[in-house]
């Protein structure tokens, strides 16, 4: 539903949407520590509501990347999901290079 709220340009429905799927994405992963897809899960659903509000907040996309980087270590994040590890890379890299002295 969050997709669709945002699509429609209702960026409050569509937050209040992901922090709902958060919440369940959350206390899955808690309860199924071992199961890669709840973890990978929980780590999109991070991002989104980090996205969805006008400034991402580093700190939801920091937490998702984190994620994935450990199911990588473990050997346990499935091929597809590999890319999401260098993009969000990307999105957290620019906020970052804000704060050199010089840059604007």
């Amino acid at each position: 539903m969050g997709d669709l709220y945002s699509a429609l340009g209702q960026g409050e429905q569509a937050r209040e949407s992901y922090l709902k799927s958060l919440g369940i994405r959350e206390r899955l992963a808690q309860a199924e520590p071992d199961r890669a897809d709840y973890q990978v899960d929980l780590a999109i659903s991070l991002v989104r509501v980090g996205t969805a509000r006008t400034r991402a907040d580093r700190g939801l996309l920091e937490r998702a990347l984190q994620i994935l980087r450990t199911l990588e270590e473990q050997g346990r994040l499935m091929e597809e999901d590999k890319p999401k590890i260098p993009a969000l890379e990307a999105m957290i890299s620019p906020r970052e290079s804000r704060h050199v002295k010089g840059k604007p």
